[in-house]
């Protein structure tokens, strides 16, 4: 009788977690931070004879590096010691790493390829001069309060005449640099699981700005996910409701046992190690995940409302689709196939269709509207949605 009356205590423990999450979201409770304590005797370890844990050798303390810079004079040999190590300005090390990540984040790949290794065992600096120049423009900034500033970075990276050319190709950069090392044209690689899922909120207008920082949502996922998990207080998936969930996808609720499937798809990592360079890879399901996921869907659905509320001419709301999901107009030979799908679509949409497709998502849909125009609408616009020139930046 007693195991009985527990067996809903996880999902009621589940449920209770997404309250706060979201009482969390909207100010009632406080963010808690978890805090720790410098013991006062100075940590150690003892060097094990030929690695086994029974054999201490010489006990040995907390040192950096013998080939780098030693700490800063008085510094303490613990965290704020390292801490402080790590950013004194002999360190060559800390700024690099950080501006070759950016680097990569920018442009697709780093200045060092293997950016999860910047040793000797990893690849060669494409441009060492350009790593030296932005690593300690980086570090010193124009004066002390711009130093170590991750937005003046960015900044600058995107700004430069580099990232902002043209990312198209001709048949002889193809041949002589296919992996555009000196960048002679602007980069274009698939954006990442996370920035997919928000761009496509943002297209439609529903990116949730109102907040930075603060708790994770639970947006859509598939039911069964974390049925099979290990029993605890997210053993059960509740899903929560109103506009917490068009947040930023940096604030989704990751279970590292079960990660998201649209993540997956999209090469995210399950967080279970650390990931210094994400895979890119182009599967079916990517697609499959773009036409058919109720984001991609819902986005869809929105998009198509304000196009079809915007103007009743088939040219003009193509642009407007196109402008919003590729930031330009449609050529003339693009216009006439999106036109002829569009007559096909007022077709074969009946009214049970368009009452299921406008079902998608939890915004509400306008009733002063068409449903077979904004249906047939949201098919263009999912259409879109699902193209090589959305996904990739």
């Amino acid at each position: 009788m007693s195991h009985y009356a527990g067996a809903n205590k996880p999902e009621k423990e589940s449920l209770q977690l997404s309250k706060d999450l979201v009482a969390m979201h909207e100010g009632e409770l406080g963010a808690g931070t978890m805090v720790c304590e410098e013991k006062n005797t100075p940590a150690f370890a003892h060097v094990l004879a030929r690695g086994e844990y029974g054999s201490r050798g010489k006990r040995v303390y907390a040192r950096t590096p013998e080939f780098l810079p030693t700490p800063p004079d008085g510094s303490p040999m613990n965290r704020l010691g390292l801490a402080d190590w790590v950013v004194m300005k002999d360190n060559p090390l800390t700024a690099r790493v950080f501006v070759n990540r950016a680097w990569q984040e920018v442009f697709g790949k780093g200045i060092v390829e293997s950016s999860e290794d910047l040793g000797i065992v990893g690849s060669r600096p494409s441009h060492p001069e350009l790593l030296d120049y932005l690593a300690a423009d980086f570090r010193d900034g124009d004066d002390e309060k711009s130093a170590w500033k991750m937005k003046r970075l960015y900044r600058k990276l995107v700004m430069s005449m580099t990232y902002r050319q043209s990312a198209s190709i001709n048949a002889g950069a193809q041949q002589s640099d296919p992996d555009n090392l000196l960048y002679a044209r602007g980069p274009r690689f698939r954006m990442d699981a996370e920035v997919v899922r928000d761009t496509a909120l943002q297209t439609a207008g529903l990116l949730n700005r109102k907040k930075i920082g603060g708790p994770s949502f639970m947006g859509y996922q598939p039911p069964g996910i974390w049925k099979d998990s290990y029993p605890s207080n997210t053993h059960i998936y509740n899903q929560h409701k109103g506009d917490i969930i068009y947040r930023r996808s940096v604030y989704q609720f990751i279970k590292r046992t079960a990660i998201h499937p649209q993540l997956n798809i999209f090469d995210a990592t399950d967080r279970l190690i650390s990931c210094a360079r994400r895979t890119r890879t182009n599967t079916p399901l990517a697609a499959l995940n773009t036409l058919n996921d109720v984001t991609f869907l819902e986005a869809a659905r929105i998009l198509a409302n304000n196009t079809v509320g915007h103007s009743n001419d088939t040219h003009t709301r193509l642009n407007f689709i196109a402008m919003h999901a590729w930031g330009r107009t449609l050529e003339t030979d693009e216009l006439k196939p999106l036109e002829s799908r569009i007559k096909e679509l007022r077709q074969l949409i009946s009214s049970e269709d368009a009452a299921k497709l406008l079902k998608q998502g939890d915004s509400p849909q306008p009733e002063n509207l068409d449903p077979i125009e904004c249906a047939t609408w949201m098919c263009v616009a999912n259409l879109m949605l699902n193209s090589d020139e959305f996904i990739n930046q």
